[in-house]
């Protein structure tokens, strides 16, 4: 078996954990949005994206609109500088086929493709952006932001404690008001229907979205056939009332954090085939969890000691245990035993935040977005190997 290093171009066999660094990455990554495009955060500010570039999605001032043209042009498979944000970048998000920064001074800028609002400019019209433009709306500064890797809109945290959204109103996922009509869009910024204050952290996903309130409860809105429609719902009886401090969605799955330092997740869990409404402990988590994500067929937890352990489907190597085999209970990452700062997830990929500013990825390659053809010549790694 092959593994690829995908930002290297490094290939080594056997599917290993890969060990080439010998000291402290310089610059040091802090923080990875996996995703078309895909995005690193450098300490100190500076935001670096690679993949496809058709809509201008990499913020180098560049777009390659000749789109299906193979092979492709205007691609960059290593991490190319993102211009004019402005102001040093303290956390990425990346979406389907835009990204954005959240900046120093607590505002937002986003660039890529504004399909409809993804960009938060107020304009709901098809249009490129290369360089990133502020949005539009925020009634002050920004505390954190989301956005689902492959959706079409994303969300802001406010330091007053309110929430609010901007892009592609599908299903309600945005402004829960306007119930299920996939076409509306929201332009700018708009709150979240009782969500003012008293949040404390939130989770997108394509179509649903979930936020943790200052009292410990889970409230989420959108198309989650739990959450219901209308305006945001608490899920009485199923998420505990209180002691959440964290929240983890996908498509069909929503997990919370505990203060005891436990996961518990509901919905279609452990490969189920229909909704389960009562929260499940997540077993093999055992020594406490710091942080918490959810991909579309597993999820990863950050342990306090700084390892890493995944669990759910495991065909593509998502666990990154070297098995194959998938698993309900948490297994240990391979090579990852300590020194983890966070975990992305993308689709069937991983990627590791290390300590020591590396990155190391594994499961699916991301691959290189042009048009309908997929990078099927990307083999998996089965256990994490570097990508940075």
């Amino acid at each position: 078996m092959v593994c690829l290093s995908l930002l290297l171009g490094v290939v080594t066999s056997g599917c290993g954990f890969l060990s080439t660094a010998t000291a402290p990455r310089s610059p040091r990554i802090i923080g990875v949005a996996p995703g078309f495009p895909s995005c690193i955060l450098i300490q100190g500010g500076s935001v670096r994206c690679w993949g496809d570039n058709s809509f201008g999605q990499l913020g180098d001032g560049r777009t390659n609109v000749e789109r299906y043209l193979w092979p492709p042009k205007g691609v960059s498979k290593t991490p190319v500088p993102v211009i004019d944000l402005g102001s040093p970048a303290t956390a990425i998000v990346s979406g389907a086929g835009y990204a954005c920064a959240l900046l120093a001074n607590h505002d937002v800028k986003c660039w890529g493709y504004n399909v409809e609002g993804d960009l938060g400019t107020g304009s709901t019209h098809p249009e490129l952006s290369p360089v990133p433009l502020r949005v539009r709306g925020l009634a002050g500064p920004v505390r954190s932001i989301s956005a689902p890797w492959h959706g079409d809109y994303a969300c802001a945290l406010l330091f007053s404690g309110g929430v609010q959204c901007w892009g592609r109103n599908h299903l309600g996922a945005l402004d829960p008001i306007s119930g299920p009509n996939p076409r509306a869009a929201v332009e700018p910024a708009v709150y979240v229907d009782g969500l003012r204050r008293r949040v404390v952290s939130l989770a997108t996903a394509v179509d649903h979205a979930c936020a943790v309130t200052s009292a410990g409860g889970v409230t989420c809105w959108g198309r989650f056939d739990q959450a219901g429609y209308g305006s945001p719902k608490d899920y009485v009886g199923r998420a505990p009332k209180h002691g959440v401090i964290a929240v983890a969605v996908n498509q069909v799955v929503t997990c919370v954090l505990l203060r005891s330092r436990a996961v518990e997740c509901w919905g279609f869990v452990d490969g189920e085939t229909s909704i389960s409404t009562t929260p499940r402990i997540v077993k093999g988590l055992e020594g406490g969890v710091r942080a918490i994500t959810l991909a579309d067929n597993f999820g990863c937890a950050v342990m306090i000691a700084g390892s890493v352990k995944c669990w759910g489907t495991n065909l593509l190597g998502e666990l990154g245990n070297g098995t194959g085999a998938d698993s309900p209970s948490a297994v240990q990452v391979s090579g990852l035993t300590s020194g983890v700062l966070s975990v992305s997830l993308a689709g069937d990929s991983a990627f590791a935040t290390l300590e020591d500013g590396h990155v190391v990825t594994w499961g699916v390659p991301i691959p290189i977005e042009v048009g309908n053809e997929p990078a099927h010549d990307f083999p998996n790694n089965l256990s994490p190997v570097q990508a940075l």
